[in-house]
């Protein structure tokens, strides 16, 4: 088999080149530092194996076989009124003890999964999504449920569960 590569140099340019890609960065990376370059692309953890571990962030993550990221989770135990802007893929646990929540998506070029729970306590919390989003028809916040929203392309759906 012949070799793909003539000199070490070449090599080395076209791995750099693959962890940018991966990465979305320019900058030039020295060969000693090629391991950390790769342990540190978005979404990998160092690990081949499927694993749910805390990043940097605080997020929960549970990533596939390969290290890549599959979803984030994260807990926000504010209470009152809250407003909160929500990335994709990442799971929003809302704990504390709202009277609202307002929630706006952050922007995205590609199909974006967003994914978030609270619990409506005895006063039903006053929820308000971003006007481009659609719900059933017959969607409404009721006191003493605990919901969960998904949004995908602008369409939301919603599950409920009373709470004891």
């Amino acid at each position: 088999m012949p070799l793909e590569h003539e000199t070490v140099t070449d090599l080395f340019t076209d791995i750099a080149d693959a962890i940018r890609s991966k990465t979305g960065e320019s900058v030039p990376i020295v060969a000693d530092n090629f391991p950390d370059a790769i342990l540190n692309i978005p979404g990998g953890n160092g690990t081949s194996d499927g694993s749910v571990y805390q990043d940097s962030n605080g997020y929960v993550v549970l990533s596939s076989e390969g290290g890549f990221s599959i979803m984030k989770e994260i807990t926000i135990s504010d209470s009152g009124a809250v407003t909160k802007t929500l990335s994709p893929n990442i799971l929003y646990h809302f704990t504390g003890n709202l009277t609202s929540l307002t929630i706006t998506l952050s922007p995205t070029e590609s199909l974006a999964y967003y994914h978030f729970d609270f619990i409506s306590g005895e006063t039903a919390v006053q929820l308000s999504l971003p006007q481009t989003v659609i719900m059933p028809d017959a969607f409404s916040v009721e006191a003493e449920f605990r919901y969960e929203i998904d949004i995908l392309n602008n369409y939301g759906t919603s599950q409920k569960w009373g709470i004891s």
